[in-house]
């Protein structure tokens, strides 16, 4: 009687935990799935090929050396983000029921009986995903599936038939150039009067206005514009080449830019006339051999330069918060070094230790920023001159930056002066050539730098 107090209790508990138990089973046994993905055991990452088939046409996109391509119907890039937002909208969509084959009865009743819509998602050839769509519930709110070759239906979230949109062009890639813009060596601008051409250079990896003349480009200008073009997005697609007699100017471009890679290869793009339909500009590129484009009308301005629009406006572009040191050597007279502390304060080294004065620091910079080039002169343009004119060997100033990480250090050597003309000058990142400046911005600085001495 003594265990029996004892183990009648436990009994009862054992039986209440077993009853919840089966209860559980059974509710599992309704097979309630959160998502697609968690029923066919997949996740986005897994999948590198998605097939989209509808009434016998077929979209066919796959994934090649990390980017998305399609395939079928048409051979173009695709846009990684409708890929992805495709995938997500598959996999993610809740299961709200799954339908047993034993009571399901006949297919047609669910639009099953015939595979008139189809998604399958593959992994390196092999099927992870083969849904077969139906139709709609009588409720609306679920979406009749199942897999191929089963019976078993899945009453999925409606708002599948939202994501799968079954038009090539919704999976177009909008960015019709592709490359890698550190590739790009030659840019080549023609208009019906005129031409540019910017080249860089291997070595110091500094852009050059080569043609009409020579200059220093602003490198961060011609690296923005690279990305711009590379950025810049397509409005429609026209989905064929346009015929001469309405090619909307793509015959004979106001605007043609050349884009030469380090492989010397070329991509040729046409700029045509504007659409004010669609807010763009017709235009061709020789990566699409047969079909047009019309591009955002926003890169038509971009795409119209001139050499005042890269041309380098100073030799020393630097913020002063960005440097460490300057050092400024004179042959004839003692050197300026200042550096800047830890705490952001500007001290000098020599000609002897002290603190600078913060007005005279301030035009010291102004002064070094005014280094405005004039005229380019080329290495062969600077052989012929001779050292012995340009001055670079016993120099008038020699200025040179440190920076903090995240700058480059400069180096600028003032040379001769020719009366009427400035003064020759030569930068560090320079591979060859040197600018001439005039006379009056290089005294300027001489005078400030003078003065910070003292």
């Amino acid at each position: 009687m003594k265990y029996a107090k004892v183990f009648v209790p436990l009994l009862i508990i054992l039986a209440i935990l077993f009853v919840l138990f089966e209860k559980k089973e059974k509710e599992e046994d309704k097979s309630v799935f959160g998502t697609l993905g968690e029923y066919y055991f997949v996740d986005t990452q897994a999948v590198d090929r998605v097939e989209l088939g509808k009434n016998g046409s077929l979209i066919s996109i796959a994934r090649q050396d990390g980017n998305w391509q399609i395939e079928k119907p048409i051979v173009t890039l695709a846009d990684p983000k409708a890929v992805d937002e495709l995938l997500k909208g598959i996999l993610e969509n809740p299961v709200h029921r799954l339908l047993k084959a034993g009571e399901v009865g006949n297919l047609s009743e669910y639009g099953l009986d015939v595979e008139k819509e189809t998604v399958t998602l593959y992994r390196a050839g092999n099927v992870l995903v083969d849904l077969v769509i139906g139709d709609t519930s009588i409720t609306g709110s679920d979406l009749y599936t199942k897999k191929k070759g089963e019976n078993e239906v899945m009453l999925t979230a409606v708002q599948l038939r939202d994501k799968l949109i079954y038009e090539p062009e919704h999976y177009r890639s909008r960015n019709p150039l592709n490359f890698d813009e550190n590739a790009v060596v030659t840019i080549i601008f023609t208009y019906p009067d005129s031409h540019l051409k910017l080249e860089k250079d291997k070595k110091t990896f500094a852009w050059y206005i080569t043609e009409p003349e020579n200059f220093l480009a602003q490198n961060p200008k011609v690296v923005r514009f690279i990305g711009q073009l590379k950025r810049m997005e397509i409005v429609k697609f026209l989905n064929r080449r346009m015929p001469s007699e309405e090619s909307h100017g793509l015959d004979n471009p106001p605007i043609k830019v050349d884009l030469i890679m380090d492989k010397n290869e070329t991509i040729e793009m046409l700029a045509g006339d504007t659409d004010v339909e669609s807010n763009g500009f017709y235009a061709r590129f020789s990566t699409f051999p047969d079909e047009d484009f019309i591009i955002e009308a926003s890169m038509l301005d971009k795409l119209k330069v001139s050499m005042t629009d890269f041309k380098e406006t100073s030799l020393f572009q630097s913020s002063p918060l960005m440097v460490e040191s300057i050092d400024v050597r004179e042959p004839s007279a003692s050197n300026l070094s200042i550096y800047q502390d830890d705490s952001g304060q500007w001290k000098r080294l020599k000609p002897s230790n002290g603190d600078v004065d913060q007005k005279k620091l301030e035009e010291f910079f102004h002064r070094l920023r005014e280094f405005r080039p004039e005229e380019y002169l080329t290495g062969d343009e600077l052989y012929e001159i001779g050292d012995d004119v340009t001055g670079f060997e016993d120099y008038t100033l020699k200025i040179e930056v440190k920076c903090k990480k995240g700058c480059k250090d400069i180096a600028i050597i003032v040379g001769n002066e020719v009366e009427g003309k400035g003064y020759y000058v030569k930068v560090s990142d320079m591979a060859e050539g040197a600018y001439m400046i005039n006379s009056k911005l290089i005294q300027a600085f001489i005078d400030v730098n003078t003065a910070l001495k003292s």
